[in-house]
């Protein structure tokens, strides 16, 4: 067990919405490149570290965890960094767990580093990363050798030694469903093998270009890609396996106010949506036509947003539900509250979901315009086949830009591109869908 040390706290108040909250993921990647950079992480390690033996080690350490700090400040506002404290997070990565923890320590003990320690879920209650703050003591000993949160990246690079991600490929067990709220699944652990290190190639070399680009308005600290149900009967590597962007990245950035905002190499960015995405690769493996002309949401008798999110349930739980659940009510008022504080049109809309959208009168006109809704359950097909399928197609699409130059960002059933591109990367993802699935889907430029 990790002892406390001065500084270190057990708890923070901050956004319990989310267990990330307002901070940046510590990476580690980073090294001083300056010699003021490094002049300043020695003098730090050298305050820190008793033993001359470990000084060396520390030193790289301390590099790491004062760039990352740094990069946070660089941020409007000011971000502090967060990063999961236990020895399974540390496995297989290029420093150790007990090194780490001794140079936190020592750090904190110095008054170069506040340690707020992170808490476990329990019942419904959402747990907490640990965050790491720079102090003011920190931010003037790199003020006095001119390196200031404005000036980052003159001072501090990424690491290209090592991969931008380790443990690039990642599996969970099923989660449990039929209770609200749902249990996700728990990690598991990756066995080599050839599947897995073609798995794990793919997602380094989508890494490595995306790394070459230049960002704006977001992080980029790398993808990973995520697997589920490795606990169930018949599971080889066909379930879920989306790519994530560590530490939620973009794809966790307001989609009304941030994500808008997000440049590639200079140039403004839409995203480039498979319209129903899933929906779309249902009736494909039941070989039944979709539906209307590319938006099978609107149906002409209730906004799209009801008729959506039922089928949405419906193909997430495997079957028709029978009510709005607490969880859909929820996530439904809070869309609404972000479109509010973003001034977007509410089409009527109260942000109470019973109120606005009838549970009934949505299932009904829902089944009517979408029969094959009644064929979901005892299908065997469920909510991890879909975002397979969805997955392979958007990386492989990934994949064929990346050979044209193009560089895009995987938001789960849509890419984020430079408008520039966005024609040639809709004509890629259509031709991908239809080689995969044997049918046409539509996409949205938005």
């Amino acid at each position: 067990m990790i002892m406390a040390v001065e500084g270190v706290i057990n708890s923070d108040s901050n956004n319990l919405e989310s267990p990330y909250g307002d901070s940046i993921y510590l990476s580690l990647r980073h090294q001083p490149k300056s010699k003021a950079a490094i002049s300043s992480v020695n003098l730090i390690a050298a305050d820190i570290t008793a033993r001359a033996r470990t000084l060396s080690n520390h030193k790289e350490i301390v590099g790491a965890i004062v760039a990352d700090l740094l990069r946070g400040q660089s941020l409007f506002p000011p971000q502090p960094c967060y990063r999961a404290m236990n020895n399974a997070s540390f496995t297989g990565f290029h420093h150790g767990y007990k090194p780490f923890v001794a140079v936190r320590n020592g750090l904190v003990g110095k008054g170069y580093l506040r340690f707020v320690r992170g808490q476990q879920p329990f019942d419904d209650i959402p747990g907490k990363v640990s965050r790491f703050h720079s102090t003011d003591k920190l931010i003037l000993l790199l003020s006095a050798a001119g390196i200031t949160p404005a000036s980052f990246s003159e001072h501090f690079g990424v690491r290209t030694d090592i991969p931008l991600v380790h443990n690039s490929v990642r599996l969970k067990t099923a989660s449990t469903r039929g209770s609200w709220p749902k249990i996700h699944g728990k990690p598991m652990t990756v066995k080599p093998s050839a599947e897995v290190v073609q798995l794990e190639e793919e997602v380094h070399q989508i890494n490595e270009f995306l790394r070459q680009q230049n960002f704006d308005g977001m992080l980029f600290d790398g993808l990973f890609r995520s697997f589920n149900e490795g606990d169930q009967r018949g599971f080889d590597w066909n379930k879920g396996g989306r790519l994530y962007a560590v530490g939620g990245g973009f794809q966790a950035i307001d989609k009304y106010k941030e994500r808008p905002l997000i440049r590639i190499n200079g140039e403004a960015t839409v995203e480039v949506d498979i319209c129903a995405s899933h929906l779309t690769i249902f009736h494909a493996l039941m070989k039944t036509p979709l539906p209307g002309s590319g938006d099978p949401y609107s149906t002409g008798e209730i906004g799209r947003n009801g008729v959506k999110l039922f089928c949405a349930i419906t193909l997430g739980s495997g079957k028709i539900p029978s009510q709005w659940s607490p969880n859909a009510r929820e996530d439904y008022l809070k869309d609404y509250n972000k479109r509010v504080r973003n001034g977007l049109p509410l089409s009527g809309e109260t942000g109470d979901l019973p109120k606005d959208y009838p549970f009934r009168q949505v299932r009904e006109i829902a089944i009517r315009h979408i029969p094959l809704l009644k064929s979901v359950e005892g299908s065997g097909i469920t909510w991890a086949d879909f975002q397979f399928l969805e997955s392979q197609i958007l990386i492989k699409s990934i994949n064929n830009l990346i050979t044209e130059g193009i560089p895009t960002l995987p938001l789960h059933d849509s890419l984020i591109s430079r408008q520039s591109d966005s024609e040639r990367v809709s004509q890629v993802i259509i031709r991908n869908f239809k080689d995969r699935m044997g049918e046409r889907c539509y996409t949205k430029i938005k």
